[in-house]
């Protein structure tokens, strides 16, 4: 039996103990309190077996122009492939949106893209955005969200920084920033563009700044929804697959010891905007049927990762799945209703013990 198991029966007899006169509520609670593990002994799966109605914390995590099969067994990638894998849940049957990145950002985050966006990477100037989208969604809620962009050199930065190498470096970091990985700064309906200079904000490095603040192990600092873009290197983008799987070595651990997920509130979600292959063309519907099949549509087919401590270590979902789904996901799980864009799309939750 897991630990998280035990302590959750554990609360479940507790409170029965308290309601009956048999305990008093104090003690039970401070027993319970006890008893609770203040580290969890494995990544994912110390709480599987219950699960939460809802979570305060949806966490996505963004790389680039990965298919499936570069991920998923690759030797150049043995943190992901050796301890994210068996480790945590993986959705094998996962289709990104469309080509190129800017639709697929956009889609991750309000179910679709409009106009030059559909089909081609453009600034927020040249493609501004006027649908609904999560963040919107949670900012009419009452809900905060932030995203965590490396390397962006100010809050809802929207300048073009690409040029001939493909981004243009921050000299603190060596890393690039890409204003078409960020999507808050193309969105126009409010309350959206109001808080897109407080909340989408530098990410910071594995010692200092903005993510690491909320990752806090003694407060919970985490808004309701986090994207979390890694620079143009670390995304995979500019640099091979091991930059990438390092980065996760260094920040995986960090969040497996925050507040939010050692409280059983936080559920992470690792994928890539698009894959790569010869049937790569911009605009490609990616998320229809007609692409499901992965072999004909390797572009198509990007692994995705899920992070939380009620998803049981190794599991491999064959469901099929898509960026509309993940989104989906992520209103479900933070108590928001669909958008129109996500509805009918079955989301992830059974699959990985959500």
């Amino acid at each position: 039996m897991k630990v998280g198991n035990r302590w959750w029966r554990l609360m479940i007899a507790l409170a029965m103990a308290a309601s009956l006169g048999l305990v008093p509520a104090a003690q039970a609670a401070a027993q319970a309190g006890a008893r609770r593990p203040s580290t969890f002994t494995s990544l994912c799966g110390a709480m599987d077996g219950t699960h939460p109605a809802t979570l305060t914390h949806v966490m996505f995590i963004m790389f680039e122009n990965k298919s499936y099969n570069a991920i998923v067994g690759s030797k150049t990638a043995p943190y992901i492939t050796k301890t994210l894998l068996p480790g945590c849940g993986l959705a094998a049957n996962y289709h990104n949106y469309s080509h190129p990145s800017t639709s697929n950002y956009l889609a991750l985050t309000s179910g679709t893209a409009q106009g030059k966006a559909t089909s081609a990477d453009c600034q927020p100037s040249g493609c501004p955005q006027s649908q609904d989208s999560i963040f919107a969604q949670l900012g009419n809620s009452g809900l905060s969200w932030r995203e965590y962009a490396e390397a962006m050199p100010s809050n809802c930065d929207k300048k073009n920084y690409d040029n001939t190498s493909y981004g243009n470096a921050d000299g603190s970091t060596g890393e690039y920033y890409y204003v078409r990985h960020a999507p808050p700064a193309y969105y126009t309906s409010s309350p959206v563009p109001g808080e897109c200079s407080s909340w989408d904000v530098p990410l910071g490095t594995g010692t200092s700044g903005n993510l690491l603040n909320a990752l806090s192990r003694t407060s919970d600092g985490l808004p309701a929804f986090s994207f979390v873009t890694p620079g143009g290197c670390d995304d995979m983008h500019d640099c091979p697959v091991k930059t990438g799987d390092d980065w996760l070595k260094e920040w995986i651990p960090i969040i497996q010891q925050s507040a939010a997920y050692q409280s059983g509130q936080l559920a992470v979600f690792i994928t890539s905007d698009e894959g790569t292959g010869s049937d790569k063309t911009n605009g490609e519907t990616c998320w229809d049927a007609a692409h499901s099949d992965s072999a004909a549509y390797p572009s198509c087919h990007v692994a995705t990762i899920v992070i939380s401590p009620y998803t049981t270590p190794g599991t491999v979902s064959a469901g099929y799945f898509n960026h509309l789904s993940l989104l989906g996901t992520a209103e479900d799980l933070l108590g928001l209703p669909r958008l129109s864009t996500t509805v009918g799309y079955t989301g992830m939750e059974s699959d990985f013990g959500l």
